[in-house]
Parts: C-alpha cells; sequence; structure tokens
C-alpha cells in the first residue's frame, strides 16, 4: 500500500513587487527563486517535514517524481483561477503533453488518484483549502534503517571491534544502504587526523547505497569508538564499532574513579585490570563480565591491603549504608551488574587486580555490541553497574524494572564523593550507579 505522509503545501498569495523587484519563490529552507520558473521540485528527496511554496500565483511548477512503475519524471503543473466557477483549473504536464486535468475549488477539493505513467496506480493527489494547495506523493517510501556492511582487504568484516597494533595503519570500507540513498559521515571522539571520503555512489534492485574509504593511523594503546552516522531523509541511524589499539576494547581512566582497562587478546576472551589508587575512601567499581560467566582472578593478596567491599543486593534507602553487606574477600564471588564499594586499608599505597572472563553472552557475538543489563531491578534505590565493553543508554533498563513505575533518577558515584546527578543518559562499565525507582 503506498503511503501518503510527504506533502508540499501550495499556497497562493500576493507578493508585492518593490523597488522592482518581481516574484518570488521561497522554500520552507529559505532558499528564493525568481518565478515564473522555479527549481523542479524533487519528490523522491524531500523528508518527512513540510516544504511551503508562496507566489502570487502558480504559472507553471515542475516537479520530479518517480511514479508506481519505478520510473522517474519531469513534469510540469499549471493551475488557473475559473473566476465565474470560484474554482481552479489545473494542468499537468510531461514532455509537453497533457497528462492530468481537472477543477479543484470548495465544492471539490480533492482531485482523486492522478495517473502520471501507464500503468493503474494512482501517483500523485492536489487536494484543495482555503489556506493552499497540497501535492501529495502516493508513492512515498519510508525510509529503510541504513544497513552497514565493512570491509577490510577486499573481505566483508563481521565484527564491531577492529584490532590494530597502535602505529599501524587502518584502512576500512563503508557500505551503507537503504531503498533511499544514505548520506554518511564518521567520527572518533577527540580524533581529527582521520580520513572519511565518499568513493561512489549507486543504486541496486531494492534501492540505493553510498561507498566510503575510511583510513586512520593509529595513534596509541587505547579504545576509540568509531561512529559511522547514516541519514535518511530526516533520520539519523549510528552505527558504532570499537578500534581496539593493542587488543585495548575499553579503557575507563577518569579522574576520581579506579582504572579499568578491558583487552581482546583472542577470540571471546576479554582479560580486565583494575587499578585502585591510594584512597582514605570508597572506591566505587563493577564488574563487567556477563552473568554465568567462570571468572579467573589474581588479587595480589587483597586480604593485606583490602578493609572491606561493600554492595547492596535489594532496594533500599540510598542513606541506609548499614544495610549493606561485606563482600566475602574471594573476588571469584563478585558478580557483574552489581555496584561495589571498595575500602583500603590504611596506608596502603593501591591495589591492582586482572580477572579474565570468557564467553561473553550475546545472540550475536561477532555483530552485536556486548553487554549485560541488571535485570532484578526493584521499587526504591538500586546499586548497580553494566557489563560488558560497550555504554548502555539508560533507556535500555526500562524493560526490567516493575510494571507500571520509572526511572526517577541516575547517580554516578564518584571516590571524591562529589557524585555526578544530571544529565546522565549511557551508563559506563566499569562504574557503580544509584537508580531510583518509584
Amino acid at each position: 500500500m503506498k503511503k501518503m505522509n510527504i506533502k508540499v503545501i501550495v499556497i497562493i498569495v500576493a507578493v508585492l513587487a518593490l523597488l522592482g523587484v518581481g516574484l518570488y519563490l521561497s522554500t520552507g529552507v529559505g532558499k528564493v527563486i525568481q518565478t515564473p520558473q522555479p527549481e523542479p521540485i524533487d519528490f523522491d528527496k524531500l523528508t518527512t517535514n513540510t516544504e511551503i511554496l508562496a507566489y502570487k500565483t502558480v504559472p507553471n511548477l515542475q516537479f520530479k517524481l518517480t511514479t508506481s512503475d519505478s520510473t522517474q519524471g519531469l513534469f510540469g503543473l499549471s493551475i488557473a483561477e475559473v473566476a465565474e466557477d470560484a474554482m481552479y483549473s489545473y494542468t499537468i504536464t510531461k514532455d509537453g503533453a497533457d497528462i492530468a486535468k481537472g477543477l479543484l475549488g470548495t465544492d471539490k477539493p480533492n482531485s482523486g488518484h492522478l495517473f502520471l505513467d501507464d500503468d493503474a496506480y494512482g501517483d500523485f493527489v492536489l487536494i484543495y483549502s482555503l489556506d493552499g494547495l497540497t501535492m501529495t506523493n502516493l508513492g512515498y517510501k519510508t525510509p529503510n534503517p541504513a544497513k552497514v556492511d565493512v570491509y577490510e582487504d577486499n573481505s566483508l568484516y563481521t565484527k564491531n571491534v577492529f584490532s590494530k597494533v597502535s602505529g599501524a595503519k587502518l584502512e576500512l570500507t563503508f557500505n551503507v544502504s537503504s531503498n533511499k540513498l544514505p548520506t554518511v559521515a564518521a567520527s572518533i571522539d577527540g580524533i581529527t587526523d582521520f580520513t572519511f571520503t565518499e568513493e561512489a555512489t549507486g543504486s541496486y534492485a531494492d534501492g540505493f547505497y553510498s561507498q566510503n574509504k575510511f583510513t586512520w593511523d593509529v595513534s596509541k594503546a587505547d579504545a576509540f569508538i568509531l561512529e559511522i552516522k547514516s541519514t535518511i531523509d530526516a533520520e539519523v541511524y549510528t552505527s558504532k564499532f570499537v578500534i581496539a589499539a593493542d587488543n585495548v576494547v575499553y579503557k575507563l581512566d577518569d579522574t576520581g574513579l579506579p582504572q579499568v582497562i578491558i583487552r581482546n587478546p583472542k577470540a571471546d576472551t576479554y582479560n580486565v585490570e583494575y587499578i585502585f589508587p591510594q584512597s582514605t575512601n570508597f572506591q566505587p567499581f563493577s564488574l563487567p563480565c556477563n552473568v554465568g560467566n567462570q571468572q579467573t582472578i589474581e588479587d595480589y593478596n587483597p586480604e593485606n591491603k583490602i578493609d572491606k567491599i561493600l554492595t547492596q543486593d535489594e532496594a533500599q534507602d540510598i542513606g541506609e549504608w548499614d544495610q549493606y553487606d561485606d563482600v566475602p574477600d574471594s573476588f571469584t564471588k563478585l558478580e557483574p551488574n552489581q555496584g561495589y564499594l571498595l575500602l583500603l586499608k590504611e596506608g596502603v599505597e593501591g591495589f591492582a587486580f586482572n580477572a579474565t572472563c570468557i564467553g561473553f553472552d550475546a545472540t550475536q557475538p561477532a555483530l552485536i555490541p556486548i553487554y549485560s543489563l541488571p535485570t532484578n531491578l526493584g521499587v526504591g534505590w538500586n546499586f548497580v553497574g553494566v557489563g560488558g565493553y560497550l555504554n548502555v543508554p539508560v533507556e535500555d533498563l526500562n524493560s526490567y524494572i516493575p510494571a507500571y513505575k520509572s526511572i526517577i533518577q541516575v547517580i554516578e558515584l564518584r571516590t571524591d564523593n562529589q557524585h555526578i546527578t544530571q544529565g546522565i543518559t549511557e551508563l559506563e562499565p566499569g562504574k557503580a550507579y544509584w537508580i531510583l525507582i518509584q
């Protein structure tokens, strides 16, 4: 079924010619063109936004449209006032020949389906109102989400992580396709010395594609998030990839928090390193390993360095710290998706431990972002973290909160107690959060 959700409204108004300036056509994006021969309106490129045309009369208007037989044509539309009938006559032409004509007015506001090609499917509708004339493309297609295929060395790459040695050159080809031609851009937070060039565009049986070349000399051992943003009409689709320099797929290096480094040395193996600096305060943290995975811990004599580790298993009041239970000294009993507080013994200069997590859970581990979420959220305050190596939108937790309840507040804990209480839209692996549900 054809959709009727793109409209161009033609409003007939009086434009006075001042200071020798002639008649004008003004589009909704601020473009001004002298009549009587405005640029053709390309219905195939219009977004869902309304484009308003304003001019004294409609002597001749051209438009491009792909009709139901999948061919694009250039058409002319002329409208003339029939004063004695209080009506407007319209004529649509193609290649100089009339292909549709009729009358519009208060008593006959709708032209019905107009056929601009030789098949039996309508392509166009004109609707009259006191405010103007609406032209509707019956064949408008709602854009499909962008499909992103990545190629390295001319081979299709099926993972979302690209591993490179720091200092090496990374060259990738991104082929983005949809039922409408996408505009594609790339970004890496804090990095500008890469190139991203459109090499080709074209069409295929079911739509269009844009082929783009990405090149970058990987700068240092770190995890870099590469975002590919594909714009189709007014919609922006974002695909995220991790550039793992020296196997680093994630790095949390935030002042006021323990440092977390996740490395992916081989398939489905993730080594996690935690570094807790010297502090007399509780240090918040969480584990990135998914539920059910086996963890092996190198704890470097924690009994000589750790005073205690606290957590909270059930939703309680945020101030009721005395209700926290001490976590067993064995790190093998710590769980992902849970928030923790670690307090070092007095005089200890710092503490580090490594954890090896094998087999992150994911339905398609090679293709989708890998993470895990707390699923036992209750009414009240929840002390949680997220698993994996990619940030998780807060809204993703909505599937795991009690019915008819909402997330009221999210607090990111900091070692210096300068907790972040505003503007949190994503949860980051390795951090601990208070989440209030009411």
